[in-house]
């Protein structure tokens, strides 16, 4: 057994999921659902000018480079058991934040929902987030019954924090 398959095995993928949202004022959000209260919101702090994402302790203020005119986001959410792998050739940022609910939802500044995603675990968790390269071709994605080009593509990676960290 090569050292690549057995980092294969012991790193299970536990979920997958893609939904499309609406960025809203240059980000959209990721993270417990639904919120326990106004605070749970990451919205509340600026933009800094060199981050993709901003980490709460309930979840994750994605910063987009689409503008505020309809459009949309497609985001992939893996969960593993065990941190995956880099990809190098994508502008990523890590942190963490703790699941403390049975589902996790991509949504928009005004906290409108993707349908919601199953929460695989609850606790401290590790996050990567990537900003994929768009595909030359216009794709389209469902969000919020309709039909919608995509502007902008996401990966959010998540795995069970190690203790300590």
């Amino acid at each position: 057994m090569t050292a690549s398959n057995s980092h294969h095995r012991m790193n299970q993928l536990i979920t997958q999921e893609t939904r499309g949202t609406e960025v809203e004022h240059g980000c959209f959000y990721f993270g417990n659902w639904p919120p326990e209260s106004d605070s749970d919101f990451p919205f509340d702090i600026e933009e800094p000018p060199d981050s993709l994402a901003h980490f709460t302790d309930t979840g994750i203020a994605v910063f987009s480079d689409c503008g505020d005119e309809d459009n949309t986001a497609r985001v992939e959410v893996l969960c593993y058991t065990r941190p995956p792998r880099k990809n190098r050739s994508t502008e990523h940022v890590s942190g963490f934040f703790t699941i403390s609910s049975d589902e996790l939802a991509v949504a928009t500044l005004m906290m409108a929902p993707a349908e919601p995603i199953r929460a695989p675990y609850t606790g401290r968790v590790q996050v990567r987030v990537n900003r994929l390269p768009l595909k030359t071709e216009q794709e389209e994605i469902e969000r919020d019954g309709d039909v919608y080009g995509v502007n902008e593509d996401w990966l959010i990676e998540l795995w069970p924090a190690s203790p300590g960290t």
